[in-house]
């Protein structure tokens, strides 16, 4: 077995699972592009290509998928946004109710 037969098995896409950890990988930002350089390099072209326009493609998914998340949030909290408000005004009142004595001595 030579030295380059050796290297390919060692590859880390060389399998099904294998292919799978390493596109996981790719989306998370952890990886290595030494071994598109194994043997004689013929589609090291064509894998930094595969690589680049993967990379560029999950970024783009995944700030889609943010933008969607926070704009059903924000469609969310504006339908109920005056009873946001009122409970919020009324919490900030139960919070600081023991203030009243010190504000309003001679009223009551």
């Amino acid at each position: 077995m030579t030295k380059d037969e050796r290297a390919k098995e060692d590859l880390p896409y060389s399998s099904y699972m294998g292919s799978i950890l390493y596109v996981t990988n790719i989306v998370f930002s952890n990886f290595d592009l030494s071994c598109y350089e194994i043997g004689l390099r013929s589609q090291k072209y064509w894998l930094l290509f595969l690589f680049w326009f993967s990379v560029i493609t999950m970024n783009i998914y995944l700030l889609n998928m943010l933008i969607a998340i926070m704009s059903n949030t924000f469609n969310e909290r504006t339908a109920v946004a005056d009873q946001i408000r009122t409970r919020e005004h009324l919490n900030f009142v139960l919070d600081n109710w023991y203030l009243s004595n010190f504000v309003f001595r001679n009223e009551y």
